[in-house]
């Protein structure tokens, strides 16, 4: 997976989306792990709320990660819907740690 840009994570920057919470499991699996506050688009929050499964989006993380000190709010990351068991942040991108913004200053 791809690393994805940083923007702004208030809903006014975003008709229509509102706030989730997405979980980040420590391990694959593992049911451990911190939530986290991410923006999701309309069509994405009808997925959440119908406990659809399977399905890879993006959303727009709203706060930093405990767990990943360099996840930080304004991240755009994936979510994938689990059904009725919250979405999350997949951990196969989480550990390929393509997320890192390097600063080069």
């Amino acid at each position: 997976m791809k690393k994805l840009p940083r923007v702004p994570y208030n809903p006014e920057y975003y008709p229509g989306y509102a706030y989730k919470k997405i979980d980040i499991l420590l391990s694959k699996d593992s049911n451990s792990g911190e939530g986290v506050w991410c923006l999701l688009s309309p069509e994405d929050q009808k997925n959440y709320d119908d406990d659809v499964s399977g399905v890879i989006s993006c959303a727009i993380l709203c706060n930093d990660s405990k767990f990943y000190p360099t996840l930080l709010a304004g991240q755009v990351v994936p979510i994938k819907f689990n059904g009725d068991t919250r979405a999350t942040i997949p951990t196969e991108w989480l550990n390929e740690k393509s997320w890192e913004i390097l600063d080069n200053t």
